[in-house]
């Protein structure tokens, strides 16, 4: 058939901004995931690309974020998985985006005193602070709250906890730390409450549009 001789096409390139940024191309036939791929994909202004094979798709990742509208470029040396070259280059313009504000927890959201401390860490971007609310659930009513959850769950938690500390925490306190990117933040637990050793502590944290530092 045609595509044999590299006649396989470019279905689609696109940017994917969830946690992470990538850019991933989708072929109309699998690719071999064996080949050299450096200087046959290539994207303007961007270097030490890496590129992982899964069938018909490639994901290019690269090491920092990045914004505006770059060209993205497919020479014909790519091969398909029966080893033929594409028969044509491809060019297309992508756009990167701002990163939307996010924050991503170290762990569970659970913390028990007496075993993993109290400093609570997470990561956050486009954010310039965060809430943090902290539920207390009581000794008495820790048996009860584990019948009818794991650790984290979320089930009658009103019931069995009480919100014990409600505080806005500011994250540009660095004036060197680059809120754009994933950015690392600790809360010390002990400023916000009096621990009780027999207790769970469910921290959450929260943020609205004017914690945001995007458009």
């Amino acid at each position: 058939c045609s595509s044999d001789l590299g006649d396989f096409l470019i279905l689609s390139s696109k940017v994917i901004d969830n946690e992470e940024q990538y850019v991933e191309v989708r072929f109309s036939e699998p690719i071999d995931p064996n080949q050299n791929l450096n200087g046959i994909i290539t994207i303007e202004g961007i270097d030490k690309l890496t590129y992982s094979v899964d069938y018909n798709t490639v994901n290019i990742y690269f090491t920092k974020r990045y914004l505006g509208t770059k060209k993205l470029s497919i020479s014909n040396g790519i091969r398909n998985a029966k080893g033929y070259k594409k028969l044509e280059d491809f060019y297309s313009y992508i756009t990167f985006e701002e990163p939307k504000p996010l924050v991503r927890l170290k762990g569970n959201g659970s913390i028990l005193p007496s075993s993993n401390g109290l400093i609570f860490p997470f990561e956050s971007i486009s954010l310039k602070s965060v809430d943090v609310r902290v539920i207390k659930i009581y000794e008495t009513n820790v048996h009860h709250f584990l019948q009818v959850n794991n650790l984290d769950g979320n089930d009658e938690l009103t019931r069995f906890g009480k919100v014990v500390a409600e505080k806005k925490i500011r994250l540009d306190y660095n004036k060197k730390t680059n809120l754009k990117e994933w950015s690392q933040h600790v809360i010390d637990l002990e400023k916000l409450i009096k621990p009780d050793p027999g207790a769970i502590y469910r921290v959450s944290i929260k943020f609205n549009k004017s914690d945001a530092i995007c458009d």
